[in-house]
């Protein structure tokens, strides 16, 4: 199978390069946010600008902060504008002269390289690298300028970098990604946090090895409360990992004392709310970007499936669907939290018409929410769970997977805006971290193939959507706008 997968990847990197070539051609201009986002890079090169009178080193960060003028509409830390800066005054110039360097095409390949190179570095060969190359929310977003690319880069790679060595070296580093990543956004102190109980819960692990308790076989079978309690004291008594993650911790709870709150800009329209509807948005991605490709790797396979599935499992899972689906649809038809301003207006995004063909209906149809929306986010919440509940993770990696989902509550549901960004880097670690459960299976063995094609087949609908069916608003009609996630 590994055949196919080297065709995909040479496959996704030739349609890459292409829909780059496309945007740069028909969107040469910033779009949607990148009009927020490039301006301020710009500010940096100029500032660092050779010749501009007392210009500025790319690496001053406290001269350029305090000097160059900063966007008040901005939201989020200025970790992808020093980035872009540093990439422009090094890498750019190579391929784009003069102040094209620092423009909105070399902006934009700065993503594209960190999308279709740096990621799969930060991602284990087990879990598919070019799977998280093509999903489609950083495929697309990394034809643009966004800080959802690096964001979730430098995420990964604190995961992986901690995860695969114990000196104390590794975990320094481990930790300085995580601080990095929360300049290009405050809520990855959350996956800051996932990082360092990835490391000590492999810190622990690596202590109930054979090798250090003396026994033939490894322990695979501790109860929740022997893992939590291990997990526990481990931490208490390592302090090579807990100290340098408390600094990241800390100095994020500075940022909150110095900016009273954790949006930087913009604070009225992103003020902090609970909005349940997140999590319920999360399973619809989930079940619509892994979902038809494993139904298909399942089909192609049934008749292992069945037989390894039994007949009671089968019928347990078919009463906890139905019964999950009733829940969910009764909970939709009866929730009443208000929708975002942004959702309602702006029409160039798919979630505005997902609320209106999905989650309105729910709300006024009672026979829609059940048969239809609930039995949706049930088969969401069914593929999502389900390899968390493989009997490793049940025993073995108990914690990293409660801090997970905890991780992906906290980082949602205080958001009042459903925005598909949001849901990248948690469905990217629930993805990396349990995709190899999946395919371990040899009745999913061709997920790794069906969920390339998958990808492929949503980046040249939403490339081509994007690019080809603009529209205009009646109070900006010489403007074009234009669908996107």
């Amino acid at each position: 199978m590994s055949q196919y997968k080297w065709l995909l990847q040479t496959a996704t990197l030739a349609l890459a390069c292409y829909f780059f070539m496309l945007v740069s051609q028909e969107v040469p201009s910033p779009y949607l946010d990148e009009v927020f986002h490039v301006p301020q890079t710009q500010r940096y090169c100029r500032a660092c600008n050779s010749g501009y009178r007392g210009a500025l080193s790319v690496f001053d960060l406290g001269g350029l902060l305090r000097r160059v003028k900063w966007n008040d509409k901005i939201t989020t830390p200025p970790g992808l504008y020093l980035l872009g800066n540093i990439y422009a005054k090094y890498f750019g110039k190579y391929a784009f002269p003069g102040s094209a360097a620092c423009g909105t095409v070399s902006l934009r390949a700065l993503n594209f390289l960190g999308t279709q190179v740096v990621l799969q570095l930060t991602v284990d060969e087990a879990a598919n690298p070019v799977g998280v190359t093509a999903f489609p929310l950083l495929f697309f977003f990394g034809l643009l300028f966004y800080t959802d690319v690096w964001a979730t880069i430098f995420v990964l790679a604190a995961v992986r970098v901690g995860g695969q060595g114990r000196s104390s070296v590794a975990v320094a580093a481990s930790a300085a990604l995580a601080w990095i990543s929360l300049t290009f956004r405050q809520t990855n102190i959350v996956w800051a946090a996932y990082a360092a109980v990835v490391l000590l819960e492999n810190r622990y692990l690596s202590q109930r090895s054979p090798a250090a308790t003396n026994e033939k076989e490894p322990r695979t079978t501790d109860s929740l409360v022997d893992s939590i309690v291990g997990f526990i004291k481990t931490a208490l008594w390592t302090p090579s990992i807990t100290v340098p993650f408390a600094a990241v911790g800390a100095s994020f709870v500075y940022f909150l004392y110095w900016n009273g709150g954790i949006a930087l800009g913009d604070k009225s329209n992103h003020a902090v709310s609970l909005n349940p509807l997140q999590l319920l948005h999360f399973l619809l991605h989930v079940v619509f970007f892994l979902g038809p490709p494993a139904v298909v790797a399942a089909l192609l396979n049934g008749r292992a499936l069945a037989r390894a599935a039994g007949l009671k499992r089968t019928a347990a899972f078919v009463a906890a669907f139905i019964l999950s689906a009733a829940a969910l649809g009764l909970y939709l038809h009866h929730d009443r939290t208000p929708a975002h301003p942004f959702l309602l207006a702006d029409n160039r995004h798919y979630t505005f018409y997902i609320w209106r063909k999905l989650y309105l209906p729910a709300r006024t149809n009672l026979l829609f929410s059940l048969l239809v929306a609930g039995p949706v986010f049930a088969a969401g919440l069914a593929l999502f769970a389900l390899p968390l509940l493989h009997p490793d993770n049940r025993t073995i990696h108990i914690c990293s997977s409660l801090f997970l989902l905890a991780g992906i509550v906290f980082t949602l549901v205080p958001s009042p805006l459903l925005e598909p960004r949001y849901y990248i880097v948690p469905f990217v670690l629930w993805r990396t971290r349990y995709f190899q459960v999946l395919v371990a299976r040899r009745q999913l063995r061709w997920l790794p193939v069906l969920e390339i094609l998958w990808y492929l087949a949503i980046n040249v609908a939403t490339v081509y959507l994007f690019l080809y069916k603009p529209f205009a608003w009646a109070n900006e009609p010489m403007k074009l706008q234009r669908f996107m996630w």
